[in-house]
C-alpha cells in the first residue's frame, strides 16, 4: 500500500496510483526504497472567480518540481509507518483520542492534534525524526527516505490563487520553467476534462519524458 501526502491546492496525475504500483513491479522489481520521489511536474495558474469556480489559465512544465511543490512523495505504508515512530514510538495510540471515525471520504482534523505534534517535536524541529522532516519539506524531500524519481509527470502546484505564504507568495517559479503546457491537456491528464477515446495519451507522455530529459540540470 502507498500514501501520498497532497495539499489541498494541488493536484495528481489521474493514473498515479497504477503507474505506481507498475513501476514498482516492472521498473524497480524487488528494490528496497521507501517510495517515489515526484521531480516531474506542473505549475498552473489558477484563479478563483466570484462564484468560486476555478479558471485555469496558463501550465508549465518545471524542472526539479520536488523542489517547488510538497505534493511530491509517495510513500510504501510501512516504511513511512517505522519513520513515523521514532517521532514517538507510542505515537498512534497517543493520537487517537484525536482521530474521529471517518465520515464519507473527509476527515476533520481537530486543531489539538497537530498542536500536539507541534509541542512533541518544537526543540528539535532541524532534527531528522522531527514530524516535519519526516513528512518532508519543501526544499529537503529525499533525506530521510529511501525514495526513487517517479518516471512520469505525476502531480501539478495551484498557482496565484491567493492563497500561500512564503517569499512569491504561490507565484509561478519562472526560473525553473521547462516550456509551456497546454491547458486543456493538463485537465485530460489531471482528471479534470474527460479524455476521448482518441486521445492519444501515450505520444504526450513520451513528449513529456523527452522535455524533461533535456532539461535535467
Amino acid at each position: 500500500m502507498f500514501y501520498m501526502l497532497a495539499d489541498a491546492d494541488d493536484y495528481v496525475e489521474s493514473r498515479l496510483a497504477e503507474r505506481s504500483f507498475k513501476a514498482l513491479n516492472d521498473v524497480f522489481g524487488k528494490k528496497e526504497i521507501d517510495g517515489y520521489l515526484i521531480d516531474k511536474g506542473l505549475q498552473v495558474e489558477v484563479a478563483i472567480s466570484a462564484d468560486n469556480k476555478l479558471n485555469y489559465s496558463n501550465a508549465y512544465l518545471v524542472k526539479k518540481f520536488h523542489t517547488t511543490c510538497g505534493t511530491c512523495r509517495v510513500f510504501k505504508q510501512e516504511n513511512l509507518t517505522k519513520k513515523i515512530l521514532e517521532v514517538d514510538s507510542d505515537i498512534f495510540r497517543k493520537s487517537r483520542q484525536w482521530i474521529p471515525n471517518q465520515l464519507g471520504n473527509i476527515i476533520k482534523v481537530p486543531t489539538a492534534l497537530p498542536t500536539w505534534l507541534d509541542a512533541l517535536c518544537s526543540k528539535d524541529y532541524l532534527e531528522d525524526w522531527h514530524i516535519i522532516n519526516v513528512l518532508g519539506r519543501h526544499i529537503r524531500q529525499s533525506e530521510h527516505f529511501n525514495f526513487v524519481l517517479f518516471p512520469h509527470v505525476g502531480a501539478a502546484k495551484a498557482c496565484g490563487h491567493g492563497n500561500h505564504d512564503g517569499p512569491r507568495k504561490g507565484g509561478i517559479h519562472k526560473k525553473k520553467i521547462i516550456g509551456k503546457f497546454p491547458i486543456k491537456a493538463f485537465q485530460k491528464k489531471f482528471g479534470i476534462q474527460k479524455k476521448r477515446l482518441f486521445d492519444l495519451i501515450s505520444i504526450t507522455d513520451f513528449r513529456l519524458k523527452i522535455r524533461f530529459f533535456l532539461n535535467q540540470n
